[in-house]
């Protein structure tokens, strides 16, 4: 599977050395380009818009007019509209590091494998780092392990595979609620068809 860096948020750290190798760009044509990116993972990080082309001071006048809404330090939605749970989803991946170290599990991985209703309180986000920063709204998962398989996406988000995540979900979860959500005919669609 080829990974597309800003997908994964990869460019964290180098939004200078970016901006300083990247030609000016028009408005219209930066506006397309951070549009884009916000429509594929659905919510956007400082070093993607320094990444872009967009300097410090033009993302200060995005947050002061609201057409960046800032979801965590760092990581913003585009636009005005209320942040959709694809889009805090998102944001809490890429807060915790974005990339191949980050990605949405247990019960929020089961929400958007659509396994099992969505927990509204907060986020879970397994990391492959040993990270010690806690988040608001996000409960980090430092796991011993974690392959390179277990780590997948589905709808633009980082997110622990189908197998990972139902034995994620066994840690946290009454032996039936697990059961359901292993066995809920609606899901097997979903999740069976795709490649790994």
């Amino acid at each position: 599977m080829v990974r597309d860096p800003r997908a994964w948020g990869e460019n964290r750290g180098l939004g200078s050395l970016v901006v300083a190798m990247r030609p000016k760009a028009s408005p219209g044509d930066l506006e397309r380009r951070i549009n884009k990116l916000a429509i594929e993972q659905h919510a956007v990080a400082r070093s993607d818009l320094l990444g872009l082309g967009l300097s410090p001071e033009a993302i200060r006048r995005r947050l002061a007019g609201e057409r960046l809404i800032r979801l965590h330090q760092g990581v913003y939605s585009v636009g005005g509209a209320p942040p959709t749970r694809e889009c805090r989803w998102s944001a809490a991946v890429l807060a915790c590091g974005g990339g191949p170290g980050a990605a949405l599990s247990h019960l929020s991985a089961a929400a958007l494998w659509k396994l099992r209703p969505v927990d509204p309180v907060v986020i879970d986000v397994t990391v492959r780092r040993r990270n010690k920063r806690t988040r608001p709204g996000i409960r980090l998962h430092r796991p011993r392990v974690v392959e390179d398989r277990e780590f997948t996406h589905r709808d633009g988000i980082p997110v622990t595979s189908v197998d990972r995540t139902l034995l994620d979900c066994a840690s946290v979860l009454a032996q039936r609620p697990l059961e359901r959500c292993s066995t809920r005919p609606s899901t097997w669609g979903s999740w069976t068809d795709r490649t790994w």
